[in-house]
């Protein structure tokens, strides 16, 4: 056992190397809008929260990076990932004042996202790696639409204008070996979103904006599997077996 642990010391630092990613997932969103006073109601006491305006969908990803072995059983490596997504949220309302029906709704989607990070992993065999993920993370979200309709009338809008949000994730999955170079990895990620102003009616109405500040927070989360093409992963054992 002391040869084994003698050869991966010498040998640390040259396995597991850089790999690519594909893969796809399923991942909700929650976005939690703020309503406080704006410059032109100032000593006028409000504070509206929505919590809970969510959204699901499936998304597909690619990603490169690059891992080093440093001990018998750790492994510490960086990555970039770029998801394309659509994580669509619906709200539709219905009403019959008498005179027909009133049907109203909006939609909102996260778009796109891109993800540098790092990765802590710990290999408990040859071939099984847990790992955590962690790191900055950009997103990209579409306006928030709506429209109404009522017979012989419709208008359809900008609710809220929306530009891109960034933020923290933090991950944690296994990566399991299946041939020499090619590898199964499953993870589950949560995103936290800075909040962000948006505008409030910005092509019918700007000037509600003076008197209504809106703030929008979303929070993503995420399960995905990949599959990894390893370019350099040694063929020899690099980990002595745990006792």
């Amino acid at each position: 056992m002391d040869a084994v642990r003698q050869a991966v010391e010498e040998r640390a630092g040259e396995a597991l190397g850089a790999y690519l990613s594909i893969g796809a997932g399923y991942g909700s969103v929650n976005h939690e809008l703020n309503l406080t006073p704006g410059p032109a109601a100032a000593g006028i006491g409000f504070d509206l929260a929505f919590d809970g305006i969510g959204g699901d969908g499936g998304f597909f990803s690619v990603g490169v990076g690059g891992d080093v072995q440093i001990n018998q059983h750790v492994v510490i490596g960086g990555l970039f990932e770029y998801d394309w997504t659509r994580y669509e949220s619906e709200l539709t309302a219905f009403v019959n004042p008498g005179f027909g029906t009133l049907t109203a709704g909006a939609d909102v989607e996260v778009e796109d996202q891109w993800s540098l990070g790092g990765r802590v992993g710990f290999l408990p065999s040859e071939r099984t790696l847990w790992f955590l993920t962690f790191g900055y993370t950009r997103v990209d979200v579409s306006d928030l639409r709506f429209n109404v309709a009522v017979p012989g009338f419709a208008i359809s809008d900008t609710l809220l204008g929306i530009d891109d949000f960034s933020g923290w994730f933090l991950g944690g999955g296994v990566e399991t070996k299946l041939t020499e170079s090619i590898s199964l990895k499953a993870e589950y990620r949560y995103t936290s979103l800075d909040s962000e102003k948006v505008q409030i009616l910005p092509k019918l109405v700007p000037q509600i904006n003076d008197f209504v500040k809106a703030d929008l927070e979303p929070t993503v989360q995420t399960g995905r599997i990949a599959l990894v093409y390893r370019f350099n992963w040694r063929r020899e054992p690099m980990v002595e077996p745990l006792k």
